[in-house]
């Protein structure tokens, strides 16, 4: 009886082990898929009109309260980034979720991948954010 019972433990821990790693391999894909790069050129983000959603990938240059300036990159057909010249002023709000990364990392210098409405000329309100500093080139 007592080997039953142990037996039967073991399998209880090996079930909740698997659940766990289960679990865990769920997160880590639904966070790599928030990493591939689907973002619009500066010419297609000029072009979107207001309430659009669109995805950009931007180089930070400035951070204000609430606020980050950024640089729009334009992807080349190596992968790579390029710097577009065209600006954006992102206004980050409390419902900003970010996937990869926290507020703090929101800095000049970051690469970004921002999801969201068009608010205006030059002007989106993100609703995700994911900082890929170190994971995007830029040329």
């Amino acid at each position: 009886m007592r080997r039953l019972k142990a037996a039967a433990f073991v399998g209880f821990v090996m079930l909740a082990a698997a659940g766990g790693l289960g679990w865990a391999g769920i997160r880590i894909v639904s966070r790599s898929g928030a990493m591939t790069p689907e973002a619009v050129s500066a010419s297609t983000f000029a072009a979107a009109p207001v309430g659009a959603r669109v995805t950009v990938m931007g180089l930070v240059e400035a951070v204000g309260n609430r606020t980050a300036t950024l640089e729009i990159l334009n992807r080349t057909a190596s992968g790579d980034y390029v710097r577009s010249g065209a600006r954006l002023l992102l206004s980050v709000s409390e419902r900003t979720r970010f996937v990869m990364g926290s507020p703090p990392d929101l800095r000049p210098g970051a690469i970004v991948e921002s999801g969201g409405s068009v608010d205006g000329i030059r002007r989106m309100t993100p609703d995700r954010v994911v900082i890929l500093t170190g994971f995007v080139r830029v040329q």
